[in-house]
């Protein structure tokens, strides 16, 4: 029977996205810290909403609107809407400190009471400089960070995509990525935050009156309680990267171990060899042959040890199911 040859574009590629899913399945208690810091900030989403459509529906009464730029009463927001007097906007500035109000933005350079919320689509770094706390979407490292692990399942190389920017543009065969290759993982991982801001509702936009005054001029004030509310997004994020971090050193150890089995068989049979679970990859293995090296015995070491707590795992979720139940549904 002839043996599947394996090479550097394709079949190789898949073989290491692979291993990464294999890798996130394995126990850890650093992974569990991670999820734990995860579950925190997809807790605090509602709450901000919440917030936020109290304070930009209520900001305006009725009547009696005054505009800051010519001091008169311009009437309700229906008569502003009527003489197109409005405008919907997604993006805000809030702040708990009454002066930042009083400056109207101009002479004041203390930012770090300041809140910036955008509520679109489009990332991070839209802030104008004026605050370094930006909520409401998810820029790419972030995005990359919470959905690790819903990326990897989908088949993007998510080490490659880290390594462009810490490895000098080389992955981790220290080949040099071409910027294609890494504006197709980005363009998954901006796919992605699209879907978070969809799926948790958070594009949303509000009717302002009209105004010459850019945004951060037309900060929110919010009590000190109110602002740990919004903050807590800025918090939570900041917990994901600490505890991805650590949890991402600890795969990047077993990742360096397969990738080294990978690289270094000729043919998928020769990977299967030494990886018995690559076979589930058989199917869709093709591709030409590349030379063969060395694997180290740490390499192997690594790899059963990690696939043996993969299936200690599966053992022990098996003991502990009651008979009645079904599998499938868990």
């Amino acid at each position: 029977m002839a043996k599947t040859l394996l090479n550097q574009t394709i079949s190789r590629p898949m073989l290491t996205t692979f291993a990464l899913q294999k890798i996130y399945e394995s126990p850890s208690a650093l992974k569990d810290k991670y999820l734990a810091e995860r579950e925190k900030f997809f807790s605090c989403i509602e709450p901000i909403k919440t917030l936020v459509k109290e304070k930009l529906t209520n900001m305006y009464p009725k009547d009696n609107l005054l505009d800051k730029k010519t001091n008169k009463t311009t009437g309700d927001m229906g008569v502003l809407a009527k003489y197109d007097q409005t405008r919907q906007e997604d993006c805000f500035y809030f702040t708990d400190r009454e002066s930042d109000l009083e400056s109207n933005g101009y002479g004041h350079t203390d930012t770090s009471r300041n809140i910036f919320a955008k509520f679109c689509e489009g990332g991070k770094g839209h802030g104008g400089g004026y605050s370094k706390k930006e909520i409401g979407n998810l820029s790419n490292k972030d995005t990359a960070v919470v959905f690790y692990d819903d990326l990897v399942e989908s088949g993007v190389d998510m080490e490659s995509y880290f390594l462009y920017d810490e490895n000098g543009g080389r992955d981790y065969r220290n080949k040099r990525m071409s910027w294609a290759e890494h504006r197709a993982r980005r363009d998954s991982i901006k796919e992605k935050s699209k879907q978070f801001t969809k799926d948790y509702g958070l594009h949303m936009e509000f009717e302002t009156p009209n105004s010459t005054y850019q945004c951060h001029q037309r900060a929110r004030l919010v009590t000190p309680q109110e602002y740990q509310i919004l903050y807590k997004w800025c918090d939570d994020i900041e917990g994901i990267h600490l505890k991805f971090d650590k949890y991402r050193k600890e795969m990047k150890t077993k990742f360096k171990a397969y990738v080294e089995v990978i690289n270094s068989s000729r043919t998928l049979e020769g990977v299967i060899e030494q990886w018995p679970e690559a076979q589930e990859m058989a199917s869709k293995i093709r591709g030409t042959g590349t030379a063969l090296t060395i694997v180290s015995a740490d390499s192997m070491n690594i790899i059963q040890q990690d696939m043996m707590s993969r299936q200690a795992q599966d053992k022990v979720a098996v003991v502990i199911t009651p008979p009645e139940s079904v599998w499938g549904n868990a």
